[in-house]
C-alpha cells in the first residue's frame, strides 16, 4: 500500500491549485472523496433508534457572496419548532406567499444565530458562534493552530461575525420556494395530501446558509431546520400508498377512489341509489304498507281455499267407502 513519502501537508498554490500527495487525508482530499464534512457528531457516539417518514423540504439557500468556492464545513442545527402562524410570518410575504425575512424580525430567536446550538459528541446543545466555527475549520484546513491566523483577519472575522446577526442581516445572494411552491412540491412529492380543517401535516422546512469569510478562504454551510405544522393538510405514510403485497391484507378502496375519478363518481352514484331506494315519502310509505296487508289478506283466502277444499275431498272418500261397504252387504 502506498504511504507518504513527505510529512508535510498538502499547501495550495498561488494560482489556486493544490497539491496533494498519495494516500493524503487532509481537507482538500477528503472534499474530493465525496464524503460530507459534517464537523459534528452524535452525543455519546450513540445514533437515534427513531426512525420517521416526516417530509423535508429545501426551503431556501442563502449566501453573504456568491461564488463557486467548495463547502469546507457543514453544521446541522438543532431544529426549532414553530406554530404555522410564526414560521409563514417569518418566511412569507403577505398576500402574495413569496419567500422573504422581514427585519423586523431579525431579533427573533429562531433565525438569529447568537440562539442556535447544535449537537456533538459531548452534549446535545452546544452554542453556536459563527467565530469560532470558521476559526476552527481554518484550522483543521490548513493544519495550523489558531494563533496562526493574522491579527487583521481576525478582526475582520469578528466584524463580520458582529453584524451577522441572523439570517435577516444577510446582504447577498438569496434563493427561496414561495409557500405556494413548497405546497405545490410535497403534494407532487406525495409527500402531504389535502386534509379536514381539523388535520395538520407535520413538514420538516430547511434554509441553508453559506457564509463565506474571504480573508481565510473558509466557506462554512449552516443548515437551520424548521419543524412546523400546515393545516388542512395530513402525512402520508408509506402504508397508505405502497399497496399491499400480502395476500392476507387486502388494500383499501379509498385508496384507489383518491387516484382514479371514476371510480369515486361510480362510488358515489350507486351510494346516492341506494340512498334514494330506501328513503320514502309518507304516501309512498303508506301504499307500501296497503300493498302488503292486502298481499296477507289475499294469502290469508288462499289457505283457507285450499283446507276447505281438502275437507271435501275427505267427506267424498268418507261417503264412497260407506256406500261400497253397504253393496258389499
Amino acid at each position: 500500500m502506498p504511504t507518504r513519502m513527505n510529512s508535510q501537508p498538502c499547501q495550495s498554490s498561488q494560482n489556486g491549485n493544490v497539491n496533494c500527495l498519495t494516500n493524503c487525508s487532509c481537507s482538500f482530499c477528503s472534499a474530493e472523496s465525496g464524503i460530507n464534512n459534517v464537523d459534528q457528531g452524535y452525543y455519546h457516539n450513540i445514533a437515534t433508534k427513531t426512525i420517521t417518514n416526516i417530509p423535508s423540504l429545501d426551503l431556501a439557500y442563502i449566501t453573504n457572496c456568491d461564488n463557486n468556492n467548495d463547502i469546507d464545513v457543514t453544521i446541522n442545527l438543532n431544529p426549532a419548532h414553530l406554530k404555522w402562524n410564526d414560521f409563514s410570518a417569518l418566511f412569507f410575504r403577505c398576500p402574495s406567499g413569496a419567500f422573504y425575512i422581514n427585519n423586523s424580525n431579525a431579533t427573533a430567536s429562531a433565525i438569529s444565530f447568537n440562539s442556535q446550538t447544535y449537537e456533538t459528541t459531548q452534549s446535545k446543545k452546544v452554542s453556536f458562534s459563527l467565530y469560532d466555527q470558521i476559526v476552527k475549520d481554518w484550522s483543521k484546513k490548513n493544519n495550523k493552530p489558531e494563533n496562526s491566523i493574522a491579527i487583521p483577519s481576525k478582526i475582520q472575522l469578528e466584524r463580520q461575525s458582529f453584524l451577522t446577526k441572523s439570517l435577516a442581516s444577510i446582504n447577498g445572494y438569496q434563493l427561496g420556494l414561495s409557500l405556494d411552491e413548497s405546497i405545490s412540491t410535497l403534494l407532487n412529492n406525495k409527500q402531504i395530501a389535502p386534509g379536514d380543517e381539523d388535520d395538520k401535516a407535520t413538514v420538516k422546512f430547511n434554509i441553508s446558509y453559506r457564509d463565506y469569510f474571504c480573508p481565510l478562504d473558509i466557506s462554512l454551510l449552516v443548515i437551520f431546520t424548521f419543524i412546523t405544522q400546515i393545516p388542512c393538510y395530513k402525512n402520508i405514510h408509506e402504508c397508505e400508498i405502497c399497496p399491499n403485497y400480502s395476500n392476507d391484507c387486502k388494500p383499501s378502496r379509498k385508496h384507489f377512489d383518491c387516484d382514479d375519478d371514476s371510480s369515486v363518481g361510480f362510488d358515489y352514484a350507486s351510494e346516492c341509489k341506494s340512498e334514494q331506494q330506501t328513503i320514502f315519502t309518507k304516501d309512498e310509505t303508506e301504499f307500501v304498507m296497503e300493498q302488503t296487508h292486502g298481499s296477507e289478506n289475499d294469502l290469508h283466502s288462499d289457505i283457507e281455499k285450499i283446507l276447505k277444499n281438502a275437507d271435501c275431498f275427505s267427506c267424498d272418500d268418507s261417503r264412497s267407502s260407506h256406500t261400497t261397504n253397504s253393496w258389499n252387504k
